[in-house]
């Protein structure tokens, strides 16, 4: 077996039952042979890093105006209110004024919103992805795709750009 040796000096770990200096002629598999635990937010701090987990601790703020864009239909679409997961906006298209109802997932950072389409029997489901770091400021952007109940499991592209 072919074993890589690590080309740093030293390497510290936060993340490891107890913190430990890793010289360049240990192998990286001590490294990974050591038992792995959650860091706390103080250790990734002292280790210099930036820790996801505090970031995701955060609930990150999405209210606001998008520049709504699905399969080419375009709009504005206003997140207006976000509470423990629960999302309502309010959908403006060409003309159209809609409630949309919805999810926040902040640990995955992904919006779910469902729409009802006009013949009142079937159904736009819109998930989207946030782009960008967890808590970055304004403009944010998400990516994703809608499915519609009368079309089966096609997915449509769809975006939101905040207006900035």
């Amino acid at each position: 077996m072919n074993r890589r040796r690590l080309t740093l000096a030293t390497v510290s770990v936060a993340l490891l039952a107890a913190p430990v200096t890793i010289s360049a002629s240990a192998s990286a598999s001590a490294w990974a042979a050591q038992p792995a635990r959650s860091a706390s937010a103080v250790e990734y701090v002292q280790a210099g890093l930036a820790s996801p987990r505090v970031a995701a601790a955060q609930d990150t703020a999405i209210t606001g105006s998008y520049f709504w864009n699905a399969d080419g239909y375009t709009g504005t679409l206003v997140i207006t209110s976000q509470n423990q997961g629960v999302v309502t906006a309010t959908l403006y298209d060409n003309g159209w004024t809609e409630t949309l109802s919805g999810s926040w997932d902040n640990s995955a950072q992904i919006l779910r919103l469902t729409r009802p389409i006009w013949n009142g029997a079937d159904y736009q489901y819109y998930t989207y992805v946030l782009g960008g770091a967890p808590n970055e400021p304004t403009p944010k952007m998400f990516g994703g795709y809608f499915t519609q109940t009368n079309t089966g499991s096609f997915q449509y592209g769809a975006y939101l750009d905040s207006v900035h």
